[in-house]
């Protein structure tokens, strides 16, 4: 049985500062996969940390960023973009995403978006 972090502390007296219980109760994930050849990844990797999370990390509600690697589809890559909501996600400017957009092709080059999922952590 799997019992959330913040509900195991409870049960045991841990008193959790408030703005941790925060951000673990009222937080959306954004979930971006791209096709990646594993000979770009290293280039895909950097022009995205000083481009894309550089951008993302200085806008209202961006909590964190980190990039998952599977070792079963070398090919993808998974970013996982915590917001502090929704509406913070939503928020960002369409012209500046596409900006960054523009920015990180002139870099790198086109990869495929393979999926974008949306996930809210209760």
């Amino acid at each position: 049985m799997f019992i959330p972090y913040c509900e195991f502390a409870r049960a045991v007296g841990v008193a959790l500062p408030q703005s941790l219980v925060v951000r673990l109760h009222c937080m959306t994930i954004e979930w971006l996969t791209y096709q990646v050849p594993k000979k770009d990844r290293e280039s895909f990797l950097k022009a995205d940390a000083e481009i894309w999370t550089t951008i993302l990390s200085e806008q209202a509600g961006f909590i964190s960023k980190q990039t998952w690697l599977s070792s079963e589809k070398p090919d993808e890559i998974n970013f996982v973009i915590c917001w502090q909501s929704k509406e913070h996600w939503k928020a960002v400017s369409k012209t500046l995403l596409q900006e960054i957009d523009k920015k990180f092709v002139e870099a790198v080059g086109r990869f495929e978006l393979l999926e974008v999922l949306e996930y809210e952590v209760l």
